[in-house]
């Protein structure tokens, strides 16, 4: 890794475009420069959709094109938008054929109830479960997730079920579960996935 000072700046404007809501976080990764192919640290501080905050060592410019890789996550490439001394605002490169949702194998169904989802390797989190049927469900998050992601997600009554994330929008995504779920189970699922009654164990 290349570890020196920036020695190429720009100022930042006084007044920075409106963005979505970004979120407090704490991911470390590398990023691949565009105009040489050389390989930095970073640090992600807060998060949205449609971009991020980061620190680095890089000495990046204005407009500048940059592919970063955060483990367990994935990669995602963004653009230079200013820069503060280390800190650095990144647009992210999101192509619009991701946000369109991918045919569905079945009939969805409205569902509202806490629901687990876990990455390999990380913790389970509360997320909420808007619609669901037996190959895939709407999750609303906390955070953001990739596409091509793989998750497992806890439903009520049921085991985890692997899945992978299909398509994202700002903090909802769908997902496909590697396996359906059988239709006596699914049926049951539905009468029991009641917010109001429902409660899920870790």
């Amino acid at each position: 890794m290349n570890l020196r000072n920036p020695q190429i700046g720009f100022d930042l404007p006084a007044r920075l475009p409106a963005r979505e809501d970004r979120r407090s976080v704490d991911l470390c990764g590398w990023f691949r420069r565009g105009v040489d192919g050389s390989y930095w640290d970073f640090r992600i501080t807060n998060l949205s959709y449609g971009g991020c905050r980061f620190q680095s060592d890089a000495p990046l410019t204005k407009g500048e094109k940059v592919k970063l890789c955060v483990q367990r996550r994935g990669n995602i490439e963004g653009t230079v938008c200013w820069r503060r001394g280390d800190a650095y605002g990144l647009s992210f490169q999101i192509e619009e054929p991701q946000k369109v949702h991918w045919p569905r194998k079945g009939e969805r169904h409205a569902f509202d109830t806490p629901a687990l989802l876990r990455r390999s390797g990380c913790r389970s989190r509360m997320v909420d479960a808007k619609d669901v049927s037996m190959h895939g469900c709407c999750l609303q998050l906390t955070d953001l997730l990739i596409i091509n992601d793989m998750v497992w997600v806890k439903l009520p009554g049921l085991e985890a079920l692997e899945a992978k994330v299909r398509w994202t929008k700002d903090f909802t995504c769908g997902v496909n579960f590697t396996h359906s779920i059988h239709p006596s189970v699914f049926d049951l699922l539905l009468t029991r996935g009641n917010r109001t009654t429902t409660k899920l164990a870790a």
